[in-house]
């Protein structure tokens, strides 16, 4: 498997688990000093703690299934 395999692989298991209502694995791929642009927000988050505060208000809230 090359890098590249590894990153989509990542990727796609965490949009997975967005759609089935858990933000998780896109928190556990995120550095500690993310920074996260949402155009529905007026301002940038910074840090892991902003955006997992913001991603909880979504939680089991997102189904695709």
């Amino acid at each position: 498997m090359t890098i590249e395999d590894e990153i989509l692989a990542l990727e796609k298991e965490a949009l997975r688990r967005w759609c089935d209502g858990d933000p998780s694995g896109f928190l556990e791929l995120s550095a500690d000093d993310v920074v996260y642009f949402d155009p529905l927000l007026e301002r940038r988050l910074d840090g892991l703690d902003a955006l997992t505060a913001y991603y909880e208000g979504a939680r089991g809230k997102i189904k695709t299934k």
